[in-house]
């Protein structure tokens, strides 16, 4: 056990030191406690001088308590010899001196030179001539400069009170613990790595950099830096920056966990982004690019093909992200903010707004329209006026024509000026007004103004009557002759003249058989009793048992078995008939008239009570002031009568017969055929196809045109083949479809129309025609391309400052790297070094150091650079 102990006296011992001897670590470890330790290999002698110049003692080396050396040290001249018992005469002078205590027995002193080939002196006058060292209890003392030929092995004790180093791009100075800590403290500010990977970086590719555990940088010009980080071989230029970032497109950028730059010049920035496509950018995590630069592509609202450089992407596969803080674009291809898209949506609601007519919804037009003049218009369908438009304000309602007004519900006004204002009234001819319900104006001009009635009194019936409305064909200047009305049939069937004419035959008739009575008969007794049952006068003979006639009027007639004439110059002829009113006349088996004036011809017949009437003719408008009523029947008991023979009417106030009124539908059947197979009125059609007729089957549909179907509920087909099967749709135009609901078709799929001379909208529901698009569009690409241009000037402006920091970053990685470091075992080494990439520079600063077995390597080193960035590391190795 190899010591060293303290004795009484000194004691000197001169030895070579061998290779192995310099490599035995228990020796080595027992010089270290003296702080300096210094040999010189091979077969050279070295010296050690252990000494206190204040402790009167001395020391010797001991190898359990003996100086044998054998089989480590030759050439011991010196054994066992103790504290101030050596002499100059023991020493061997061409080998080297181990001194402990003071030459010569004198603590406290240096020893003096050795005049032997290899000899060690120490103090401000001695003079080393030959390999050797002194060591003193407390440390080493040198005053003067040193030379060390072989390297300084500590043996991992600390060298202390050393003074700072002069730190310059020239300095040798070695740096002390106070200078090291400086740069620690403010060369890694803000700069730190912490893994647990063993791993180290890889950078194959030419001047690549590749920082963080197992970041691989295989493309040239690469930079990797975080865990795992990836340059392919292909990145050349290629930058990956996170953990797990993979850059394999030439000169493609990935920032951010687990991005991908796969594209070619592309840049993936946020975790999880990924680029695919060439020049593309992917915005924010998970976000990808999926199209990539295009050409000859259709963009919307554009009319000639466009071609872009790359892509922009910020959704994801799970949805899509606002861009917020967007400025106003103003240059062509800016991008446009909210505030910019909704002042233009604001512009086509109030177009959208203007086309009242259409219900506010136009579907299936074409990009434009710009073939309809005035006068022009759609296929069968046209007008030509400078009035104002047409106003359907009632709900379901239609109007048609310039100015004309359909305010009812689901009323129709049809013609220039026309006014529809009663619900499903119809106003059909330029200025014609149906103000009533239910009722119609037919006519240029024409009014209503009865509408539907309950309980009204009608000439000829007794019961009172309900009608549903009111049909008007006359106006306040002037009636209108209904003619081509053929002869009425049914009850409810409109008379022509004919049918009247023949009515007024039969009452001439009747009245020439009367005047042939000469109207007088006289000299008359007052009684004529002896008249048996059968016989009479001449002409005028009755048979009856029953009671006589009774003639209680003034002026009164009674003729037949209980005839009853008690009206003032009324008429009673006939069995039980009555004439109770003025003037009244009954006629036939129990007749009664009860009205002043009124007529009741036939057997039954009654007037229920009708005379005298002040009244506007029905469809003629015309003021009406009778003197009574006619009757040929009983309405109230369903006795009624047909009045044959009747001659055609001629006069205004004739009765007109069947054949006029069959001559007078016939006409109005023209006309109402025409009206309805379109070749006739203001609505026309040609059916060269044979179309059937239209259909309006949806609940309150109108459908116009041959062939036109609207079956969807409050739908409107106007045009040949027009088809609106959805509720509260509109199709316009000839094999128009319309299949959505509350919409408006002018086209079918693949047969789509241009909507012309749309005005520009003002309202916030109005069209927008084609200049207020391109001008919106205009404006929002500007605004677009403005917005991008800026955010890309941003980003490529902070890139650009990243890169100065990563280049200065980069600098003192390589000036670090650069420091040198001992090579040969039990060496130190304080080394500098210093590197400049891509404009930036960086100064290092480092101490190493190799153990005596040369299995351990020690370096702390130091840098700073440019951008004012400092940065420390310390590693330990082990070779083997």
């Amino acid at each position: 056990m190899k010591s060293i102990q303290k004795c009484d006296c000194n004691y000197l011992a001169r030895f070579a030191v061998s290779d192995s001897f310099i490599r035995d670590n228990s020796f080595r470890g027992l010089l270290a406690i003296f702080m300096v330790t210094i040999f010189v290999p091979g077969t050279a002698f070295s010296e050690l001088y252990v000494n206190n110049a204040n402790d009167p003692g001395c020391y010797a080396v001991v190898d359990d308590n003996n100086l044998n050396f054998k089989g480590r040290i030759t050439g011991i001249v010196t054994n066992h010899i103790y504290c101030n018992t050596l002499t100059e005469a023991n020493l061997n002078t061409n080998g080297g001196q181990l001194f402990v205590g003071g030459q010569g027995g004198l603590p406290g002193y240096a020893p003096t030179p050795w005049t032997g080939t290899f000899t060690t002196a120490v103090g401000t006058s001695n003079v080393a001539t030959a390999y050797g060292f002194v060591v003193q209890k407390n440390g080493a003392f040198i005053n003067g400069d040193t030379y060390v030929q072989g390297g300084l092995f500590l043996n991992g004790r600390k060298a202390t009170n050393l003074a700072p180093a002069t730190i310059s791009s020239t300095s040798t100075d070695a740096v002390v613990g106070s200078q090291l800590y400086t740069v620690i403290q403010d060369g890694t500010r803000y700069f730190h790595a912490n893994s647990a990977n063993p791993q180290d970086s890889v950078p194959t590719g030419q001047d690549a950099i590749a920082v963080g555990p197992a970041t691989v940088v295989n493309g040239n010009n690469g930079i990797g830096i975080g865990n795992s980080a990836v340059v392919g071989p292909s990145a050349v230029g290629g930058i990956a920056i996170g953990p797990n970032t993979q850059a394999t497109g030439t000169a493609s950028t990935a920032l951010g966990a687990g991005t991908q730059a796969q594209g070619a010049q592309s840049l993936a920035l946020g975790a999880g982004a990924v680029t695919r496509q060439v020049n593309s950018i992917a915005l924010g995590a998970s976000s990808v690019t999926t199209v990539g630069a295009q050409g000859s592509y259709s963009a919307y609202g554009l009319p000639t093909t466009q071609a872009s450089v790359g892509e922009v992407g910020i959704g994801t596969a799970q949805g899509n992200r606002k861009i917020t803080g967007v400025a106003a674009g103003s240059a062509g291809y800016d991008a446009v903010n909210v505030t910019q898209l909704t002042a233009v949506g604001n512009k086509v609601d109030q177009n959208t707004a203007d086309i009242t007519s259409l219900d506010g919804r136009v579907t299936n037009v074409e990009g434009g329209m710009t073939s309809i003049t005035n006068g022009g218009g759609i296929k069968y369908f046209h007008t030509h006026s400078t009035e104002p438009d047409s106003v359907a304000s009632g709900s379901d309602s239609v109007a048609i024509g310039p100015n004309a007004q359909a305010s009812g519900t689901t009323s129709i006004a049809m013609g220039a000026g026309s006014t529809a204002q009663g619900a499903q009234s119809l106003a059909l001819g330029a200025g014609a007004a149906a103000s009533q319900a239910n009722s119609i104006a037919l006519g240029a001009s024409s009014v209503t103004t009865v509408g539907a009635e309950s309980n009204y009194s009608a000439y000829g019936l007794t019961a009172s009557q309900t009608s549903v409305g009111e049909v008007g064909v006359g106006t306040a200047q002037g009636n209108r002759k209904i003619t081509g009305v053929a002869a009425g049939s049914a009850d409810y069937d409109a008379v022509n003249v004919a049918q009247l004419t023949a009515v007024g035959d039969k009452v001439d008739q009747n009245t020439a058989d009367i005047t042939s009575l000469d109207g007088r008969v006289t000299n008359v007794e007052g009684e004529m009793t002896s008249i048996t049952n059968g016989g009479g006068v001449k002409y005028f003979h009755t048979h009856s048992t029953e009671p006589d006639s009774v003639a209680s009027g003034s002026d009164s007639v009674a003729i037949g078995p209980n005839a009853q004439a008690s009206g003032t110059a009324s008429v009673a002829s006939g069995k039980d008939t009555l004439a109770s009113g003025n003037g009244a006349v009954a006629i036939g088996d129990a007749a009664s008239v009860s009205a002043e004036g009124s007529v009741a011809l036939g057997q039954g017949s009654a007037d229920n009570g009708r005379g005298a009437e002040s009244y506007t003719g029905k469809y003629s408008t015309a003021d009406n002031t009778t003197s009574g009523t006619v009757s040929v029947g009983n309405a109230a008991t369903g006795e009624t009568r047909t009045v044959s023979n009747v001659a055609d009417g001629r006069e205004a106030m004739d009765a007109v017969n069947l054949r006029q009124l069959d001559g007078a539908m016939a006409a109005v059947g023209d006309t109402v055929s025409g009206l309805q197979n379109g070749t006739d009125g203001m609505f026309q059609v040609n059916n060269n196809s044979g179309q059937a007729k239209p259909s309006a089957t949806g609940t309150d549909a109108m459908a116009g045109g041959a062939g036109s179907v609207a079956s969807g509920s409050h739908s409107t087909a106007m045009g040949t083949g027009s088809k609106a099967t959805a509720a509260n749709s509109t199709a316009l135009g000839a094999n128009s479809v319309a299949d959505r609901e509350n919409s408006v078709s002018v086209g079918s799929v693949g047969n789509e129309r241009q909507l012309t001379n749309v005005a520009a909208g003002t309202q916030g529901t109005d069209a927008v025609n084609l200049d207020q698009l391109n001008h919106s569009m205009s404006n929002v690409t500007n605004d677009a391309n403005a917005y991008t241009d800026q955010r890309y000037s941003a980003l490529k402006e902070d890139l650009k400052k990243q890169d100065s920091t990563l280049s200065a970053g980069i600098a003192g990685a390589m000036a670090m790297a650069s420091l040198t470091q001992p090579y040969t075992p039990g060496a130190s080494m304080a080394t500098i070094g210093a590197a400049s990439y891509r404009g930036q520079s960086a100064l290092s600063v480092g101490v190493s150091s190799i153990s005596d077995s040369g299995r351990w390597v020690s370096k702390l080193q130091a840098s700073s650079n440019t951008q004012g960035d400092m940065g420390v590391g310390v590693g330990v190795g082990y070779q083997w």
